[in-house]
């Protein structure tokens, strides 16, 4: 399996990535009497009519770089793709050697996944068939064949 990310990198200059540090600890890092206090935000915004009245906000141009990136799934450590309780979980069934194309499962919608050399591994059929809830099955052109 082949994963794909799309990572964007925005460039900030020091007073705009200043600014947001400042939204992030006094909107994130609150609640315990060690954290910071809520503070005025001062921005780059100013009032054209009152030039003392607070305005929040921070106005700043960037560039944006980004680079798709394709993560081959041999390549990552202790990674497991279908993590339990994650809403595909599987179950696995003996497998019937005199007839491989049959199993024997109560609940219908789950569906053979794959065969791990001595049971048959089920997943829920909307894990396995994602035009079931709406995508699609066509191969996205950044992806490699």
């Amino acid at each position: 399996k082949v994963y794909s990310i799309l990572v964007r990198q925005y460039a900030l200059t020091e007073d705009a990535y200043n600014y947001w540090q400042l939204i992030r600890q006094t909107t994130q890092d609150v609640g315990t009497l060690f954290d910071v206090q809520p503070t005025q935000l001062i921005g780059n915004i100013t009032c054209t009519s009152n030039p003392s009245e607070p305005v929040i906000g921070f106005i700043t141009a960037t560039t944006v770089q980004q680079q798709r990136i394709l993560i081959a799934e041999s390549s990552l450590n202790d990674w497991e793709h279908n993590q339990p309780g994650f809403g595909c979980d599987t179950v696995s069934i003996p497998f019937n050697f005199a007839n491989p194309f049959a199993y024997n499962y109560p609940n219908p919608n789950f569906a053979p996944y794959y065969f791990d050399g001595s049971a048959l591994v089920l997943a829920s059929s909307i894990c396995l068939n994602c035009l079931l809830l709406g995508g699609t099955n066509i191969r996205p052109p950044f992806m490699p064949d």
